[in-house]
């Protein structure tokens, strides 16, 4: 289970990083837009661990976080259609795969042709290995395969069959295939049975091209192992979900205390990240409050774009000035996750300066209108397209620049607005001048920006810092909060990914609390202005008296993950 979760992991960031293979589609002479899309979507900084190889401690580790993030973890199936900029690399990848299988049987098909049969046996003892590697503590199955699928065997039967053209395939084919039967899920069977049947069928006319069929055959056989091996794995990680949510945190706390104690791992940018949002919180008069405050103010202030512990640059939130690493090394491991949130809050803040922008110019632009354009800006977006080759020789992978991107999105912005509103081509230019500018590389300058991304900033603060009792307080006046701001669309990803951020908290804390994290936790009374971020119209102030309850209560009313 744990080589699958690595491979696909690894296979997925290797698609990522690979999609440079055509041309530009734009003559301004743009710098590649694969770094800097990459960047811009994944919140990239400095680190780089491409070169590190994981220990299987480290790899147990990560599977035991990646069930504890997720309960319903389940590896993909290599069939499923992804979608978005994921579904673009999907296309690219079965395209060179298909490229290279037909190039793989040409080959063959010449060797059958001159009566040679290595690359052919060759495949044969593939199958033969996958097929024996999952039934590793059977000896009487692999000694099966071992006689039906004997290479020496094989070229004897073909050459005394005076060529591929009449050796019968059937009883090499029936033994695999049968033998699939009995290891995939029992739900599969009749659908397997089902194309055995007809296979042989084909098999039977005398006319069929036999190399050709004998691709057709590898391929269903070597897709229908792949599937075996992921549901095998699938059933293994379900099995470990309940092991995990009681002794997960613990596994993976006693993982990282050897790790330091290896000298593989110091806890320098951890204890100055701690000592960081210490401090910050006696700044904003967070006291008296649970360490697990201070905590999440320290996460969610590293973590949000233009926070007080994040890096200067938007695109390296994990970098100071000087490109050194700020992350924590607890958690090192959540790195993705936690550039996946930075992404997905600078992309609010991003959709939210567009919606105003499009209101700036259609001031009574309709709910469905609005929707429509939080569709087309909350979309993924490919950077590039497959097109078919001027030579029509197949087809070519086409880099989209970052203009062409901005222009298509504007376009579909623009064509959504115009199917409610009727637009001049005066308005219909403003809002493509506007939302160019909403796409802006360094936004921070403009000033209807600075207010939006404040207001988002200190509502999502607000979902995440403050103990259990505001924090639902705060949840309830979020609809109120964003329609203040002119953004009531963003209501469900604005609780989508304060919600992971939250998680990641729970988790972080939970792993490592007060073994690892020293936090100075503030006492006294808390500031009559707590610095979490501006006010937002959430809920009505508290009394002074309801804000000593509220103070009082914090720490016990708060997740259990804040007694540490």
């Amino acid at each position: 289970a744990v080589a699958l979760v690595v491979s696909a992991s690894g296979a997925r960031a290797a698609a990522a990083g690979g999609t440079g293979v055509g041309e530009a589609d734009e003559a301004e002479g743009e710098k590649e837009p694969g770094a800097g899309a990459s960047a811009s979507v994944n919140g990239g900084d400095s680190h780089d661990d491409s070169n590190s190889v994981p220990s299987e401690a480290e790899l147990k580790a990560m599977l035991a976080r990646k069930l504890m993030q997720d309960p319903n973890f389940q590896l993909p199936s290599g069939n499923e259609q992804l979608d978005g900029p994921a579904g673009g690399l999907q296309a690219v990848a079965k395209m060179v795969n298909v490229t290279a299988r037909r190039a793989l049987w040409q080959m063959i098909r010449q060797d059958f042709g001159e009566q040679r049969y290595d690359r052919f046996l060759a495949l044969v003892g593939e199958l033969a290995q996958r097929i024996k590697s999952l039934t590793p503590h059977r000896p009487d199955l692999q000694r099966d395969v071992d006689e039906a699928l004997d290479v020496e065997l094989i070229k004897q039967q073909i050459e005394h069959a005076d060529g591929l053209a009449d050796w019968d395939l059937n009883p090499f084919c029936s033994f695999v295939v049968e033998r699939l039967k009995r290891l995939e899920a029992p739900a599969h069977n009749e659908a397997t049975a089902r194309w055995l049947d007809e296979f042989q069928g084909r098999a039977a006319d005398s006319g069929a091209d036999r190399v050709a069929l004998l691709a057709q055959f590898f391929d269903y056989c070597h897709d229908k192992l792949d599937q075996i091996g992921i549901d095998t794995a699938n059933a293994f990680l379900r099995g470990l979900v309940p092991v995990m949510h009681e002794h997960g945190a613990q596994f993976v706390q006693e993982q990282f205390r050897e790790q330091i104690e290896k000298g593989k791992v110091t806890l320098t940018r951890t204890n100055a990240w701690a000592s960081a949002a210490s401090a910050l919180a006696k700044e904003r008069g967070l006291g008296p409050c649970s360490a697990a405050v201070v905590h999440r103010l320290g996460v969610v202030e590293l973590v949000l774009p233009g926070g007080a512990l994040a890096g200067p640059d938007l695109a390296r939130p994990f970098a100071d000035a000087n490109g050194m690493d700020l992350l924590p090394e607890t958690m090192a491991e959540e790195r993705d996750l936690l550039r996946e949130v930075h992404a997905e809050l600078l992309k609010l803040e991003r959709i939210a300066l567009a919606v105003l922008r499009v209101k700036q110019v259609v001031p009574s632009a309709k709910p469905e209108a609005l929707q429509a354009v939080y569709g087309i800006l909350a979309s993924d977006v490919a950077p590039f397209v497959l097109a078919p080759a001027e030579d029509g020789s197949g087809m070519r992978v086409l880099l989209l620049g970052e203009k062409a991107i901005g222009k298509a999105i504007c376009d579909g912005v623009v064509n959504a607005v115009g199917k409610f509103h009727e637009l001049t081509e005066v308005d219909a230019q403003a809002l493509r001048d506007l939302l160019v500018k909403s796409f802006d590389k360094q936004p921070e300058s403009d000033r209807t920006y600075q207010l939006v991304a404040s207001r988002l900033r200190s509502i999502v603060r607000g979902l995440i810092v403050p103990a259990k009792e505001e924090r639902t307080i705060n949840a309830k006046g979020l609809g109120k909060a964003l329609g203040a701001l002119g953004v009531a669309p963003l209501s469900v990803p604005v609780v989508r990914v304060a919600a992971r951020l939250l998680d990641f908290c729970t988790r972080d804390l939970q792993i490592h609390g007060g073994a690892t994290y020293k936090f100075t936790v503030p006492s006294g009374s808390p500031s009559a202005s707590p610095a979490l971020g501006p006010r937002h119209p959430v809920a009505a102030d508290p009394t002074p008296a309801e804000s000593a309850r509220s103070s009082s209560t914090s720490a016990s009313s708060d997740s259990t993950a804040e007694h540490t």
